[in-house]
């Protein structure tokens, strides 16, 4: 009887140890148990990234916005974590394009994400556009989230930025700001 139980109590815990848990997980994420010391991959890491930006884009909180054709009067994106529902001007030749600006309190990378495959132009107070460091565009912004149709990354100052979104086919559009992660 106790080699039974022995056997069984030994088949139990080799099921725990190789199982991953209840969340899907199976425990490949490379934390050192041991030592609590972690080797995640970036993907690993990006993907926590994208689905942050993806419970944003889909649950909120929302704020509308309508942008104007120039920068005299646009209104004002001034907060991360908050999906701005942007309504475009017809740009009198077929399509929307808009303006709003963004209040920087101070330097950091800011992705400017998207949930169409749409341009956003930068330029600081003096008019100069920025360049930006990263960009992806359509489905190659996210492997794990469907609505993350691009996404533009600046270096910004403590300023405003001028933003111009489009010009594209349709007259609204979703963005989210959020700060860049950056690996050093």
């Amino acid at each position: 009887m106790n080699v039974r139980f022995a056997m069984i109590l030994l088949s139990s815990l080799a099921l725990v140890a190789c199982g991953g848990d209840d969340d899907g997980d199976d425990g490949s994420s490379g934390t050192n148990q041991t030592t609590g010391s972690s080797s995640t991959s970036s993907s690993t890491d990006d993907h926590a990234v994208d689905d942050h930006v993806c419970e944003h884009l889909e649950e909120g909180p929302f704020e509308d916005i309508t942008a104007t054709e120039t920068a005299t009067g646009a209104p004002e994106l001034a907060e991360t974590h908050v999906a701005y529902k942007i309504t475009l001007p017809d740009n009198g030749v077929g399509g929307f394009q808009g303006v709003v600006t963004y209040r920087v309190a101070q330097a950091a990378d800011l992705a400017f994400i998207a949930t169409a495959d749409i341009a956003v132009t930068v330029q600081d107070g003096a008019g100069d556009l920025l360049s930006a460091e990263d960009t992806c565009r359509g489905s190659s912004c996210s492997e794990t989230c469907s609505l993350m149709q691009s996404k533009q990354v600046f270096p910004m100052d403590g300023a405003i930025y001028t933003l111009t979104i489009g010009p594209t086919s349709m007259d609204s559009v979703i963005i989210l700001v959020e700060e860049a992660a950056h690996e050093h």
